[in-house]
Protein backbone atom coordinates (compact mmCIF):
# COMPACT_ATOMS: atom_id res chain seq x y z
CA UNK A 1 0.00 0.00 0.00
CA UNK A 2 1.26 3.45 -0.97
CA UNK A 3 2.33 6.31 2.08
CA UNK A 4 0.96 9.00 -0.51
CA UNK A 5 -2.06 10.10 -1.68
CA UNK A 6 -3.25 9.33 -5.37
CA UNK A 7 -4.81 12.64 -7.47
CA UNK A 8 -7.71 11.00 -6.89
CA UNK A 9 -7.54 11.14 -3.31
CA UNK A 10 -6.31 14.58 -3.08
CA UNK A 11 -9.13 15.74 -5.07
CA UNK A 12 -11.57 13.88 -2.82
CA UNK A 13 -9.97 15.29 -0.09
CA UNK A 14 -10.37 19.01 -1.11
CA UNK A 15 -14.54 18.36 -2.25
CA UNK A 16 -13.86 17.20 1.60
CA UNK A 17 -12.29 20.24 2.43
CA UNK A 18 -14.51 22.66 0.85
CA UNK A 19 -17.51 21.05 2.80
CA UNK A 20 -16.25 21.51 6.05
CA UNK A 21 -15.27 25.13 4.77
CA UNK A 22 -19.33 25.78 4.41
CA UNK A 23 -20.05 24.86 7.87
CA UNK A 24 -16.90 26.26 9.47
CA UNK A 25 -15.62 29.37 7.42
CA UNK A 26 -12.29 28.31 8.58
CA UNK A 27 -9.73 26.64 6.11
CA UNK A 28 -7.32 25.78 9.25
CA UNK A 29 -10.65 23.43 10.29
CA UNK A 30 -11.07 22.24 6.70
CA UNK A 31 -7.38 21.39 6.55
CA UNK A 32 -7.73 19.36 9.62
CA UNK A 33 -11.03 17.63 8.16
CA UNK A 34 -8.94 16.81 5.24
CA UNK A 35 -6.32 15.28 7.43
CA UNK A 36 -8.85 13.43 9.65
CA UNK A 37 -10.51 11.77 6.63
CA UNK A 38 -7.23 10.88 5.15
CA UNK A 39 -6.22 8.90 8.08
CA UNK A 40 -9.60 7.41 8.69
CA UNK A 41 -10.47 6.49 4.89
CA UNK A 42 -7.12 5.65 3.31
CA UNK A 43 -5.20 4.92 6.37
CA UNK A 44 -2.06 7.55 5.62
CA UNK A 45 -1.47 10.58 7.31
CA UNK A 46 -0.68 13.74 4.48
CA UNK A 47 2.48 15.59 4.90
CA UNK A 48 1.87 19.69 5.71
CA UNK A 49 2.71 20.07 1.46
CA UNK A 50 0.35 17.61 0.76
CA UNK A 51 -2.34 19.24 3.40
CA UNK A 52 -1.72 22.73 1.54
CA UNK A 53 -2.22 20.92 -1.84
CA UNK A 54 -5.46 20.24 -0.91
CA UNK A 55 -6.04 23.25 0.72
CA UNK A 56 -5.35 25.28 -2.25
CA UNK A 57 -7.60 22.98 -4.35
CA UNK A 58 -10.23 23.57 -2.10
CA UNK A 59 -10.47 27.17 -2.08
CA UNK A 60 -10.15 27.06 -6.28
CA UNK A 61 -13.54 24.77 -6.15
CA UNK A 62 -14.66 27.44 -3.22
CA UNK A 63 -13.85 30.57 -5.96
CA UNK A 64 -15.25 28.22 -8.87
CA UNK A 65 -18.22 27.58 -7.18
CA UNK A 66 -18.54 31.96 -5.41
CA UNK A 67 -18.01 32.51 -9.60
CA UNK A 68 -20.40 30.29 -10.88
CA UNK A 69 -23.09 31.39 -8.02
CA UNK A 70 -22.46 35.23 -8.83
CA UNK A 71 -23.38 34.58 -12.69
CA UNK A 72 -26.56 33.09 -11.72
CA UNK A 73 -27.50 35.74 -9.56
CA UNK A 74 -26.57 38.58 -12.21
Amino acid sequence: MSRYLTENQIDLLAEEAVTNYELSCDWGSAALAAYEYSADEFGVRPRPTAIRLIVKRAILIWQAETIRVKAVIA
